[in-house]
């Protein structure tokens, strides 16, 4: 009795590792409840719901969801006039993936406010070291991962990330977060900055490091005053690269830069031509940024050239595109008198190119 008593035993622990070998060895599953399919939204929050098996956790778009038995419920928030990407992945112990992913669409009649969950302001490449440093506040958030990356938000709402160029090789950031009301987000945001120097096809100038300092410069003097840079988005990205013709094709999106204090937004960009036409390319990039930042209720314009020369134009009511004035090194001065006096052109005349 004895002996058969410990064959059983023994049995039971065979049996044991063999039903923990079997469940390791299966490959993870996800049956997804919502959205059963890709569809279009009328409605800016969406419902994420289902189930995991064989797994021991699953992240959407990076970042990682809470469980309850194995099932989850997350509610979304969707980005305006673009397509939404949800990639849901399931992991075990043994190392064992499921993927699957939807797409829903979200064109709403008028662009929604942004809530403002969480701000990038300093995106910075250091070519030395060959590394990315990025920081930001977060008053909003539970949570925030960037590249599948936790991030942890310390007691003043802050973060901050450092990425080399190995661990990261496309021109974009992968943000997902979880806020306060546990709701899930996710945007992409455009890593334009020195380190775009390679895309250029033609020289900036000859003598680059002109550009830089004067560049630098402008942006100080507005970070003194409380001026917090802001990144360029996928949207502001795609329609500047269309709006980019013959005449600026050298004005890459590595040199514009967005400014943002309250509700008044700066765009500053470099003359790149001579032929440059800054009136009607200033309308067009205040069309881009009133349909991209609602909150926006000011935007300026400001160009600068090698001499360093500043014009800037400023758009006072961004409803009302013919409420416009026009300043040189801050000194307001007519259209009639930049026309007359032909000093758009000599402005243009000492472009970078």
């Amino acid at each position: 009795m004895f002996i058969i008593s410990i064959m059983k035993s023994y049995l039971l622990i065979i049996f044991f590792i063999i039903s923990n070998f079997i469940f390791g060895t299966n490959n993870p599953t996800i049956e997804l409840f919502l959205p059963k399919k890709n569809y279009r939204s009328t409605k800016p929050i969406v419902l994420l719901k289902g189930k995991i098996k064989h797994a021991d956790t699953l992240t959407i778009n990076g970042h990682n969801i809470n469980l309850y038995k194995s099932r989850f419920y997350q509610k979304a928030i969707l980005n305006p006039h673009q397509e939404n990407k949800f990639i849901f992945t399931a992991k075990n112990s043994a190392g064992k993936k499921e993927k699957i992913e939807r797409i829903i669409e979200y064109f709403p009649e008028k662009t929604p406010r942004n809530p403002n969950f969480f701000t990038i302001n300093y995106i910075y490449f250091d070519q030395k070291t060959n590394q990315w440093t990025i920081k930001g506040k977060a008053p909003k958030l539970k949570s925030i991962y960037i590249n599948s990356i936790e991030l942890p938000i310390n007691s003043k709402k802050t973060f901050e990330l450092r990425l080399t160029n190995q661990q990261h090789t496309n021109n974009s950031l992968d943000v997902s977060a979880i806020t306060n009301d546990l709701l899930f987000l996710n945007q992409k945001i455009g890593l334009y900055q020195y380190a775009d120097k390679t895309i250029d096809k033609k020289p900036f100038e000859k003598d680059t490091s002109k550009f830089e300092i004067i560049q630098k410069a402008i942006l100080d003097s507005f970070k003194t005053k409380n001026w917090g840079q802001i990144p360029i988005t996928t949207i502001q990205q795609k329609m500047i690269t269309e709006l980019i013709t013959a005449e600026n094709d050298n004005l890459h999106l590595s040199k514009i830069k967005l400014l943002k204090n309250k509700n008044f937004i700066v765009a500053i960009l470099p003359s790149t031509h001579k032929n440059i036409d800054l009136k009607n390319t200033s309308f067009q990039f205040m069309h881009i940024l009133q349909n991209t930042i609602p909150t926006a209720q000011t935007v300026s314009i400001l160009w600068y050239n090698s001499v360093p020369n500043i014009i800037e134009i400023v758009y006072d009511n961004i409803l009302s595109s013919d409420n416009y004035y026009w300043l040189i090194n801050d000194i307001r001065i007519s259209e009639d008198q930049l026309i007359n006096k032909k000093i758009i052109k000599q402005f243009n005349e000492k472009s970078f190119i």
